[in-house]
């Protein structure tokens, strides 16, 4: 049970990523959620509760999810259409690799 709910962050996390690019931007929300990941992940060293692991790996889970949102947001704004389609291809081809 404790997986299920800590996995639901990523739904969460997809979702509120798409909106604060949208509404807030996509470079300081990048920096506040690795910095916030980067925080927590220390702060798992600290924790003897398990409710409470459990608490830290949803937020890790949640910002993790975010910022790979926002990573697909800026990449393409970044490079253009031909070296995108390139490297997202290449990307997918490793990727379908990895799920097999």
């Amino acid at each position: 049970m404790d997986l299920t709910i800590i996995t639901s962050a990523a739904c969460i996390g997809v979702v509120v990523g798409a909106v604060i690019a949208k509404k807030i931007g996509r470079n300081l929300p990048m920096k506040v959620c690795g910095a916030v990941v980067f925080f927590l992940t220390l702060l798992l060293y600290k924790c003897i509760a398990s409710w409470l692991t459990n608490v830290i790996f949803f937020a890790i889970k949640f910002f993790t999810t975010a910022f790979n949102t926002l990573i697909w947001i800026v990449i393409p704004e970044c490079y253009p259409t031909v070296i995108r389609n390139t490297a997202t291809g290449f990307i997918n081809f490793w990727a379908s690799l990895g799920e097999h």
